[in-house]
């Protein structure tokens, strides 16, 4: 349980970063890109032993690391291209929502059990993402570019359902090494587009403030993944996704109403309430 929960925070730590890349004016693209070099560099830190490189090549999990950091590179430039065309709303709630995917890993491949409870969480969980973004007299499925967010929602629920089945069938005592496959894989890539950005007439400048926004995101960037890897050998995929979640989505929420002054209507507080339950069933 320590694991999902701090898993929790530091995600949650991710959220709470993103928004204040937007009152800092911070580049998001120089700042994630930076968060995966410092992710990298903070895990050969604290890793206590490395594999060599040869011997990472001959693991049977690398084909899966590598397209984890494919898919990290591809889901958080979807959600900001997402964002800025369709709005955040929807983008959450097509982030979210995606839980599905790894829930039916669970179910179909894994074997784990659909209890009426656990299922009847589920459905509550979906239906709290959409509650709690829910603006009233804003529909949230609007005529903009749907395809963006239904992207993202295969990227995202792909990204989790691979992680997931590397745990199960193939990670053993290599998580940090993984893990560093991962952040490196996502480095280069990122680094790659960020060398094509720096070439176009309109090239980006970069600036301290996306530098140090970048070393924090870094940091809550590999303690949340790390510590979703470890919640992952504890829980099941339809226990532990939903619950992950539906708490991400509750604290976005209120650190938005306490800190940040955003209003909540009714609507959203009957969602937050009812990804409370879903916490409740799903774990029950």
């Amino acid at each position: 349980m320590i694991h999902l929960v701090a898993a929790i925070t530091f995600s949650s730590l991710i959220v709470l970063s993103f928004k204040l890349f937007d009152r800092f004016k911070i580049d998001v693209f120089q700042a994630v890109t930076v968060n995966y070099l410092v992710a990298v560099a903070y895990g050969l830190i604290t890793s206590p032993s490395v594999p060599a490189p040869a011997e990472i090549a001959t693991m049977s999990w690398l084909p899966f690391a590598l397209a984890n950091g494919l898919f990290f590179i591809l889901v958080i430039s979807m959600f900001g291209l997402s964002t800025q065309r369709v709005g955040i709303a929807l983008t959450s709630v097509s982030s979210k929502m995606s839980v599905v995917w790894p829930v039916l890993l669970g179910f179909l491949i894994l074997g784990e059990s659909a209890s009426g409870w656990r299922l009847a969480g589920i459905a509550a969980a979906l239906t709290a993402f959409y509650l709690t973004f829910r603006k009233k007299g804003t529909p949230l499925f609007q005529t903009k570019p749907s395809w963006l967010p239904l992207l993202l929602f295969c990227a995202t629920g792909i990204n989790d359902s691979l992680m997931k089945y590397a745990e199960s069938h193939h990670m053993n005592q290599h998580q940090t090494t993984y893990l560093l496959v991962v952040f490196a894989t996502a480095l280069l890539l990122g680094v790659g587009l960020l060398a094509v950005r720096h070439f176009k007439p309109n090239r980006p400048h970069y600036q301290w403030r996306n530098l140090l926004g970048g070393i924090a995101l870094g940091i809550f960037n590999w303690l949340s993944t790390l510590m979703m890897i470890r919640a992952m050998a504890s829980f099941d995929s339809s226990v532990l996704f939903p619950v992950f979640n539906a708490s991400i989505v509750t604290i976005a929420a209120l650190m938005g109403f306490f800190f940040f002054g955003e209003r909540l209507k009714p609507v959203n507080w009957a969602g937050i309430a009812l990804a409370i339950a879903a916490i409740v069933l799903t774990a029950g």
